[in-house]
């Protein structure tokens, strides 16, 4: 959920309203980063569809809406559109729901983060952890190191992984170096 209680989540909000439409057939039809700037779902290559897509997207993202009524919502929105996707309904909802919210909360994350001079990277909760994430829990460095423009979450498919700012102050509080 891209708030925090009752608190819209600006920079979350303002990532995702900035992205471009892009109809597609499959996910790698737009490559790497540039999912940062384009808005897709892949299969849905009709613009009315699409539209509603991102207008689902954008309401969750801005109001904080549930993935059970997302997935409600996707259900209506499918029938419209008379859209043949893969997967059932509810896995294709959590896909396009948990995608775009993470994507969305890790960039305001980023826009916030620039008021710290250190990063923190912490290993999320992933079912299925991956060791070369977890081998990066509790790494500090400052904000401007070569790491974060490899590392910075999320860091491929279903990545959970945080990154906490940190200032001086904090790091000799907290005993960390």
């Amino acid at each position: 959920m891209a708030q925090y209680g009752s608190l819209p989540f600006q920079e979350a909000i303002t990532f995702f309203r900035e992205k471009t439409n892009m109809p597609s057939e499959r996910w790698a039809d737009v490559w790497r980063s540039q999912h940062n700037n384009a808005f897709m779902v892949a299969g849905a290559t009709k613009t009315e569809l699409l539209a509603d897509l991102r207008k689902m997207v954008d309401d969750a993202i801005a109001e904080g809406t549930a993935l059970t009524a997302f997935q409600k919502q996707f259900k209506q929105l499918v029938k419209k559109h008379g859209w043949d996707h893969t997967g059932n309904a509810a896995w294709r909802a959590n896909i396009i729901y948990s995608t775009n919210m993470r994507q969305a909360y890790n960039a305001g994350r980023h826009a916030q983060l620039q008021n710290f001079p250190y990063w923190r990277y912490a290993h999320g909760d992933s079912r299925y952890p991956r060791p070369h994430h977890a081998s990066k829990h509790g790494l500090i460095l400052p904000k401007d190191s070569p790491f974060w423009q490899k590392w910075f979450p999320q860091n491929g498919w279903g990545c959970k992984c945080k990154v906490y700012g940190e200032t001086e102050r904090s790091l000799k509080r907290r005993g960390f170096k």
